[in-house]
């Protein structure tokens, strides 16, 4: 057994008594300086298109005026304050092209060291877009965006939001129409537009320095498409108020000819629009409802888009079927008597006699109103060979100018009875009249539609032929 040996002190008290084994070794303490760390990061999701104040808690950091802050790609760091040794105030822009998701925040102290908070930060779209069709916008069709705002902080500006394409001038954007947190605009793509991927901006207020700008990259497509081409009848129904249908034409031959377009429709929600051979919406042609002709010597095509005309984003009574055809039929045009205070072929007993069919005349309408004088234009068609086995048709049409607003009417032989009269559906007409059975003279009448006649612009071209 081992003794102790104990010391004393004059006092005769024990201070210490020595003599005993060692004991085991105690766990390791901590160190006397934990490693610094970022701690906190508020707020820790931001929208994209968006500068922000972001602050920045750390934990044993010793921030100093030569620390830098990190939020990845496409995010600057406009201004980095320390507010203390662990506290940091960055006042950041979060480009518009930034990646959307979770990402790292990275601060360098003054000695170099980083501190990395790992997917410490969340980057959002501030805007949720809805596209119909949701396949794309169809060349040479249309489309409707919508556009929910979830940055709420910055409601939109009804009076002041402006929707722009990137780059393109082959798709159109229509006028937006917005409410605080709601956008919506329609868009129409060129026949021939490139097909890909729109950017779209949004611009959020009328001072340009201060407006909210929104870049919505790959916001909608616009699909590839071929036209069907036109050969006699087609037919063919649009299924929704953005559907359209795409046909292209193009005449055989450099020679005169009459070309007509018509509709025939299972109801009055469709018309049509006739594009030049560059398919831009921004040069067209012509559009009608019912029928549109006119004389050309050229062999350019030109597309016919057929869709709902009730009301592109509206609620119209589609689906709705439709038949689109073409009559092309070689002519050699001949102009109508020059007019003499609207005298020459104004009464069916001065009528412009038609001497070989088909025929195809230029004209011009003179002044006519609710009431006042009426400009009526009479053309005598001579049928001969006609009897109840087999009878005649006088086919007649309107074409040229297409905001020309024309009526035609078939007389009888006198001169004074009409046989029929066209529908006055559309700006330009056509009407076949009934089977004629009874040799003689008929009068086919062009005048000006009382509904929408306008003396700048007057001028008309009659086709007739007889079958």
């Amino acid at each position: 057994m081992r003794k102790l040996a104990c010391f004393f002190i004059a006092s005769g008290l024990v201070v210490a008594c020595g003599g005993g084994d060692k004991g085991a070794d105690g766990a390791k303490g901590a160190d006397g300086n934990a490693s610094p760390s970022v701690s906190a990061i508020s707020p820790t999701v931001a929208y994209a298109s968006r500068t922000i104040d972001v602050t920045i808690s750390g934990s044993e950091t010793t921030w100093a005026t030569a620390a830098t802050a990190d939020f990845g790609a496409n995010i600057k760091v406009n201004k980095l304050t320390v507010a203390s040794p662990t506290s940091l105030l960055a006042n950041i822009t979060i480009d518009g092209a930034a990646k959307l998701g979770t990402r790292d925040v990275t601060i360098t102290d003054d000695t170099g060291k980083t501190q990395v908070w790992k997917a410490a930060f969340n980057v959002k779209s501030p805007v949720e877009v809805t596209i119909n069709p949701s396949t794309g916008i169809p060349q040479g069709g249309f489309g409707s965006i919508h556009v929910k705002l979830l940055d709420t902080s910055v409601p939109f500006d009804a009076a002041n939001t402006t929707v722009t394409l990137k780059g393109r001038n082959d798709v159109i954007a229509g006028s937006p129409q917005a409410s605080d947190f709601a956008l919506d605009f329609g868009v129409q793509a060129d026949v021939l537009a490139v097909a890909g991927d729109i950017d779209v901006i949004i611009t959020n207020g009328a001072d340009s320095k201060t407006a909210v700008v929104t870049p919505l990259t790959k916001a909608f497509k616009v699909s590839a498409r071929a036209a069907t081409k036109l050969a006699g009848n087609v037919s063919g129904t649009i299924e929704t108020e953005t559907d359209t249908a795409l046909y292209s034409y193009a005449p055989a031959d450099a020679n005169a000819r009459f070309i007509q377009f018509n509709l025939l429709l299972s109801t009055d929600s469709v018309s049509a629009s006739i594009l030049p051979k560059n398919g831009s919406y921004a040069s067209p042609i012509g559009g009608f409802g019912g029928v549109w002709g006119r004389t050309t010597k050229s062999t350019d095509l030109v597309y016919i888009i057929v869709a709902d005309s009730q009301s592109l984003f509206g609620a119209g009574p589609v689906p709705a079927s439709f038949k689109l055809g073409v009559l092309d039929v070689p002519v050699t045009p001949i102009a109508e008597p020059a007019e003499a205070m609207m005298t020459n072929n104004d009464k069916f007993d001065v009528a412009t006699a038609i001497a070989t069919f088909p025929a195809l005349y230029t004209g011009t309408l003179g002044y006519t109103g609710t009431t006042g004088a009426k400009d009526l234009d009479f053309y005598k068609v001579s049928i001969a060979g006609a009897s109840a086995g087999t009878p005649k048709f006088i086919h007649m049409a309107t074409g040229g100018d297409g905001q020309t607003d024309t009526v035609l009417e078939l007389f009888d032989t006198d001169g004074t009875k009409s046989l029929k009269l066209s529908k006055d559906g559309d700006y330009q007409e056509d009407l076949v009249s009934d089977p004629i059975t009874t040799n003689g003279d008929y009068y086919v009448v062009v005048e000006p539609s009382k509904q929408g006649f306008s003396a700048s612009h007057a001028a008309y071209e009659l086709f007739v032929e007889v079958k």
